[in-house]
């Protein structure tokens, strides 16, 4: 009988951290700054919901969505600590196109000593080839998308729209 209690007990304790390394945002959208323009636009009332699921034991992007649209992902993820404040950082991409558009979606999560989570995505308009260069995002990296487009390069940051918001963590 102790021999049970003890499987079960160590069931338990695997079950369990399977899902610890899941996990699940709810972002806002605080402000945001629009393709074309150099100024923020801060909303009073925060805009859309953005939400992201991350199995961090694999350092995989699983979900993403916009409101109440979710759709299954698979991209890698980046995540480092930075020194000078302490702050843990996750980077990855995703992808999305509609109406003949192409675009790459880079973002990143940002997480404060005292627990507290932020977001920014920037969106970029692609062309058609770096856009199916990009499509398997399983093999690619926030890092990967740096060594082929400048984000700090003025055309592209006029270029591309950027949206900031805190986060939430879901149960």
């Amino acid at each position: 009988m102790k021999f049970f209690s003890v499987i079960i007990a160590l069931g338990f304790l695997m079950f369990s951290t399977a899902y610890a390394d899941i996990l699940h945002l709810k972002c806002s959208q605080d402000s945001e700054r629009i393709i074309g323009n150099k100024e923020f636009k801060t909303y009073w009332l925060p805009q859309k919901k953005i939400f992201y699921k991350f199995d961090l034991s694999n350092k995989k992007l699983i979900e993403s969505g916009i409101g109440k649209y979710k759709s299954p992902q698979n991209s890698a993820l980046q995540y480092w600590k930075d020194t000078t404040n302490k702050n843990e950082l996750l980077r990855g991409l995703m992808s999305g196109s509609n109406n003949n558009k192409y675009k790459i979606f880079a973002f990143t999560i940002i997480k404060t000593p005292k627990k507290k989570y932020s977001h920014e995505t920037i969106s970029l308009n692609t062309t058609k080839n770096l856009f199916e260069e990009f499509k398997n995002l399983e093999n690619k990296t926030y890092s990967d998308l740096e060594k082929e487009v400048n984000l700090k390069d003025e055309w592209i940051f006029e270029a591309s729209s950027l949206v900031k918001g805190k986060c939430k963590v879901l149960k």
